[in-house]
């Protein structure tokens, strides 16, 4: 399959995960999350069906990160963008995970432990040139559910009682949602 139909799935994946992801943010904040997941993805799926046959990776992470970043709105919407922007700017998966983990910590001031989509993204490029797709969606996800026990250091979970502690971050699970549909699609 192609990154294009992976990023077709990844709309539909995350307009059914709609309802969780807002109830994840619920917990340690607005509760918007998903719907703002499913708003831009959608916004991805619209521009991706619109390139021409043919078109590349990198065209269609260009697409899907613009698409996200003027549809999603929020923090979200910025940082989801920025990390498919920076994607489409390199040339194979750990190439691109390493360096959408850079951009991300960078635009969103985060680091490892800070209970945030990053503690998902972080360990992927080692993970995928260790076992490829299947082995970094194992590590995304495995990062997502280390976020439960984590105090929040960013983001609106820092400002709930017990800074979020007991919660999965709900950018994390989306990270482990996208990295998982890649997978499943052989992108």
């Amino acid at each position: 399959m192609t990154l294009r139909s992976a990023l077709l799935a990844m709309a539909q994946r995350f307009s059914a995960m709609e309802q969780q992801l807002n109830q994840f943010d619920a917990a340690t904040g607005d509760g918007d999350h998903g719907m703002t997941m499913a708003r831009g993805m959608a916004a991805v799926a619209s521009a991706v069906r619109n390139l021409p046959e043919g078109s590349g990776e990198g065209d269609c992470l260009q697409a899907a990160g613009e698409a996200l970043l003027s549809s999603a709105g929020g923090a979200s919407g910025a940082l989801f963008g920025s990390l498919l922007l920076e994607f489409a700017r390199h040339d194979g998966w750990a190439a691109r995970f390493q360096h959408g983990a850079q951009r991300v910590a960078t635009r969103g001031k985060a680091q490892a432990g800070d209970k945030s989509m990053l503690d998902a993204l972080l360990p992927l490029a080692d993970a995928y040139s260790a076992g490829g797709l299947a082995a970094a969606a194992r590590a995304a996800a495995d990062g997502a559910n280390a976020t439960i026990p984590m105090v929040a250091r960013r983001g609106r979970a820092r400002y709930v009682e017990n800074a979020g502690v007991g919660q999965v971050d709900p950018g994390a699970v989306s990270i482990a949602c996208m990295v998982e549909v890649l997978a499943e699609n052989g992108a």
